[in-house]
């Protein structure tokens, strides 16, 4: 049984709202216990009560609680499928998880071998990740967290995902156009090859991370940086640890390949920089779990504001501003195959499961004008997890940021005003929902062609 710790106050609150049912009356130091006793029927209780009562310290706590249930739940196909995706692939040392990262830092033959070493594992592994992806979705259509979460905080999360395809595709010639001059490629691994430009590396050393932090902390709204911890296992690391927020929050990375791995740095930078901002009072369900895509949207607008002209001069220098247009296409290019994900999962769950590869494929042609990857299906289906979160995050940020231009001028990153209202923002943790952010705000999400120049 795979066991799972729980901070001391949300236990407490857990065993409140359940009427003891989680826990024992007595139990030793919290961070010393461990539980492992989470089940299907007491989970889908709380989400059932979390709903009826709308209450959002038990919508917090019952998603919370549905992110550990599968790995609980199903702890063989866990244990199965992390084996899986511990693999390394060629001589890179590139695990699955990687492998879009370290295609652009090797040569053109070692690129290609890669790529066909990963295809050869998504292959070989089908069996696994079918049954580890079947597992969750059935469990989540048994439960409806996610539909729980959907109507509280995304109410209209049905007509985004109704609309996400002719969206995609009104604007594909667009993206097409604006691939052949910055990123061709007729085929995915020939578009990321192509993300890597040269000239870039003469602007800045994009693997001084310390140096973007300290720059980003003295122009932007945080008012310390969160611990950074580098990693020396290549350029592919790079997430947010939430230990224990505000106290307890660690930036890893590794090294970069690039001005792209700035800005995914800048994403991660603007993620632990909403955790560290906490109010350190705040009720522990509000500094760990809430609206799925919160934390992404304070990551998307921190690297947004860095690929504007007005960021990058002030943040990295003056030579930093024809870098604008390029980033602002990796943004548009992230933020079309989130929604793409997005949309394929959502069409895989009213399709059998057999359909897969000819859902993806669909949806794949919708964003992209190149061949599609068919072997992804399921490796990218294990990507889909919160794409749809993602994706209106990513449309969310680049509303924000007019709407912040539009009241502290093009310096908004930097202008005191901003700064405040960011750190009240940050100070309530999940507190605030995107959608509350916006209305608050006065500002409306991009949902068009957010962050492509026209």
């Amino acid at each position: 049984m795979i066991k799972v710790m729980l901070p001391s106050r949300l236990r407490e609150l857990i065993s409140a709202h359940l009427r003891k049912q989680y826990f024992p009356e007595r139990y030793p130091d919290p961070y010393d216990e461990l539980i492992d006793y989470l089940s299907v029927p007491k989970v889908k209780a709380l989400i059932s009560e979390a709903q009826e009562s709308g209450d959002r310290s038990m919508i917090s706590i019952a998603s919370y609680l549905s992110r550990l249930l599968p790995i609980v739940h199903f702890s063989e196909l866990f244990r199965d499928y992390q084996e899986a995706y511990g693999q390394r692939l060629g001589e890179s040392g590139a695990g699955p998880d990687t492998v879009f990262y370290f295609l652009r830092s090797l040569e053109a033959a070692s690129s290609v071998e890669l790529w066909a070493s990963f295809h050869r594992w998504c292959d070989g592994s089908q069996s696994v990740q079918e049954s580890w992806l079947k597992a969750n979705l059935g469990l989540e259509a048994q439960i409806g967290a996610d539909a729980m979460l959907l109507r509280h905080f995304h109410p209209d999360s049905e007509s985004w995902l109704k609309s996400i395809t002719g969206r995609l595709q009104n604007s594909s010639g667009l993206f097409a156009w604006h691939s052949k001059n910055l990123a061709p490629g007729d085929s995915l691994p020939e578009f990321i090859r192509s993300l890597r430009w040269p000239y870039w590396d003469s602007i800045a050393d994009w693997n001084d991370f310390r140096s973007l932090a300290k720059s980003m902390v003295e122009n932007g709204p945080s008012r310390v940086s969160p611990k950074i911890r580098r990693r020396d296992v290549g350029e592919a690391v790079m997430f947010t640890a939430p230990i224990s927020p505000p106290s307890k929050v660690v930036l890893a990375c590794g090294k970069a390949a690039g001005v792209l791995d700035a800005m995914r740095f800048a994403i991660e930078f603007g993620t632990s920089c909403f955790y560290t901002g906490m109010n350190p009072d705040l009720e522990a369900e509000f500094r760990i779990s809430g609206d799925p895509a919160l934390p992404y949207f304070w990551g998307f607008l921190f690297a947004h504001a860095l690929s504007l002209p007005a960021g990058l001069t002030r943040i990295i220098g003056p030579a930093a501003q024809k870098l604008a247009e390029p980033l602002g296409f990796l943004l548009h290019f992230w933020y079309r195959y989130d929604s793409m994900l997005a949309e394929y999962q959502n069409r895989l769950k009213t399709t059998p499961f057999k359909e897969a590869e000819d859902r993806y494929t669909e949806s794949f042609h919708h964003a992209f004008p190149m061949s599609a990857p068919a072997f992804l299906c399921l490796y990218d289906l294990g990507r889909a997890d919160r794409s749809f979160y993602r994706a209106t995050a990513w449309e969310a940020a680049a509303g924000a940021a007019e709407r912040f231009k539009t009241a502290y001028g093009n310096q908004w990153f930097s202008a005191t005003r901003f700064k405040r209202k960011i750190q009240d923002y940050w100070r309530e943790g999940f507190g605030w929902s995107v959608r509350e952010i916006l209305a608050d705000l006065g500002a409306e999400a991009n949902a068009q062609i957010p962050f492509l120049p026209l």
